[in-house]
């Protein structure tokens, strides 16, 4: 097969810029492990899924208790001692659940004009803990949100975008 001297050249030039791209708070890991799909799947089914060793990467509100998740074994290099799942929490709730932990995935929605936050939090202590992190919601322009990262020396490795009473709304 021929090909482009510029895509090799392309090729070349993404190997060496995608090594500083992936390190992140919350590292990809491409370990093969068990892994679950739940499409509308209500909490309790995920609940289940988490008592039976696994752990939550991945979760979207869809419906009235209806949620779209993507968990993995909670095992290897997958594994966190210490994780939360908060379907439609407040904002004090996930503040208060916090201690010794950061947030991997969050999804704000609109509760009826009230913001509501699916939070999974992972334990940040001992060999789990990372340094730097931090959550934002409730932004109405994705600036403010680049502004906050940068005067904090953060990057986004999530974003966000909802709508509540109306207004659109983003989260990092």
């Amino acid at each position: 097969m021929r090909t482009h001297p510029l895509t090799s050249l392309s090729i070349a030039l993404l190997a060496a810029i995608v090594p500083a791209a992936i390190a992140q708070v919350d590292p990809v890991v491409t370990t093969p492990t068990a892994w679950v799909l739940q499409l509308g799947a209500s909490e309790a089914t995920i609940n289940g899924y988490v008592a039976q060793g696994f752990r939550i990467i991945d979760v979207d509100r869809v419906g009235n208790n209806q949620y779209d998740a993507v968990l993995v074994s909670n095992s290897g290099d997958y594994a966190n001692a210490g994780i939360t799942w908060l379907p439609g929490a407040t904002e004090a709730q996930v503040t208060a659940a916090l201690g010794g932990k950061r947030i991997v995935d969050l999804q704000p929605w609109d509760g009826g004009g009230t913001t509501l936050l699916n939070a999974v939090l992972v334990s940040n202590t001992g060999t789990d803990a990372v340094a730097g992190w931090g959550w934002f919601y409730a932004q109405t322009a994705p600036a403010t949100i680049d502004t906050w990262m940068s005067s904090n020396t953060l990057r986004p490795i999530s974003l966000s975008r909802y709508t509540v009473g109306g207004a659109v709304r983003y989260a990092a």
